[in-house]
Parts: structure tokens; sequence; C-alpha cells
């Protein structure tokens, strides 16, 4: 097997589910939170790309790919999975968090910071729930067993897809999958970071 070859772990997190990990490379630990949209398979471009300097471990998060699933999500169970893969990826990990993947990295490291991470385009909820008055039809939606039609709403008022996009994106074979991951995306919409978890200090972020 060279050093490039993906293959997948698993790791526990703290109320039982299974979280599947994509490892590819060796280096230093990358562990990579993926956006409401993304899997690991997502950032398996990325990582064989980094696999001679680092050791990507791309995270299924809960509900999506191989990971496990439960009635539960919330930004502090996801900052619990992350910390279980942490764990696997050992005490010099950088963590990388994309769009809402960078809410749960940023839960996480107001909790306890990592030696290094990155944000990528997290869409931070200064004035309240990022899915404001949009959030209840969703919801509803998703309530409803409508998937379709709960992607079509948050794509169109959560990630601002124009119309045509949408279609475009719905004539795709990712269209499916895609609106299967809807049923974890209403706390998503609904979390308010500020609530959810507090900094200690700034100077727990200092070099």
């Amino acid at each position: 097997m060279t050093a490039a070859t993906p293959r997948q772990t698993y790791v526990t997190s703290t109320d039982g589910t299974r979280i599947a990990v994509t490892v590819t490379g060796q280096g230093r630990p990358l562990v990579v939170s993926p956006g409401a949209l993304n899997a690991a398979q997502d950032w398996q471009i990325l990582a064989d790309l980094l696999a001679p300097h680092f050791a990507t471990y791309a995270i299924d998060r809960r509900g999506r790919g191989a990971s496990g699933d439960n009635s539960e999500h919330t930004i502090q169970r996801e900052a619990d999975d992350i910390a279980a893969v942490l764990d696997l990826a050992g005490p010099d990990a950088i963590l990388l968090g994309h769009s809402y993947g960078g809410l749960v990295t940023l839960a996480r490291a107001l909790h306890q910071p990592p030696p290094a991470f990155i944000l990528y385009e997290p869409p931070i909820p200064l004035g309240g729930p990022v899915g404001g008055d949009a959030l209840a039809p969703f919801e509803e939606a998703v309530q409803a067993g409508d998937l379709d039609q709960a992607l079509t709403l948050g794509l169109r008022n959560f990630l601002k897809f124009p119309d045509e996009a949408i279609e475009e994106f719905r004539q795709t074979p990712f269209w499916a999958i895609r609106a299967s991951t809807t049923p974890t995306w209403a706390p998503n919409g609904a979390v308010n970071l500020p609530e959810a978890s507090a900094p200690r200090s700034r100077s727990s972020f200092a070099a």
C-alpha cells in the first residue's frame, strides 16, 4: 500500500455514534470537517495532493457517508465527534472546517483549542440563527419527509443558489444523495454559536 492509498477507519463518539474517517497520506495530521453538502469523499482530491506531506483525516460527519446516525444533531455532539477523531489523529493535528463544518470546528476550538485550526467559509451566525425565517418551512419539509423540497429550500435560502443552478444540480446523480442528508441540516440552520459555546478568553488562542 502506498502512502497515498486511502484507508477507512472508525472512532466512537461520546454518545456511541460510530464516525467514519478516511485517512490518506503521511506526515502531520490534518483533520477535515466537511460542510453540510459534503462528505469525506469530496475531500479526497485534496487529500491525495497533500499525501506526501500530511496525513489527512477526512470525517464523514454523523448521518453522512459511512458514519452512523443519531436523532440528536447538535453542534455539541458534532464537536464531540471531532474530539474523538482528534484523539485518533494525535496531539499535533491541524483542524480544518469547511462551511458548517467550520462552525463545528470553531465550537471544538472554543472548548479546547487545537495546535492549529483553519476555518474555510464558516457561516458564523452573528445576528441569530443561520437559517433565520427560512428555517421553519425547511423544517416542515423535512418533517413531512419531502426531502427533495427540503434540499430545494436549503439551497435557495441558506446557500443562496440561484434557481437555475438548483435545477442543474437536480439533474445530477448527487441530488438524491444530498437530499438524504437534509434531516441533519435543521439543527445546522438553527445553531447560534455564541450560545452553543463561548471562549474562556482570547488568550486561549494565543500562539
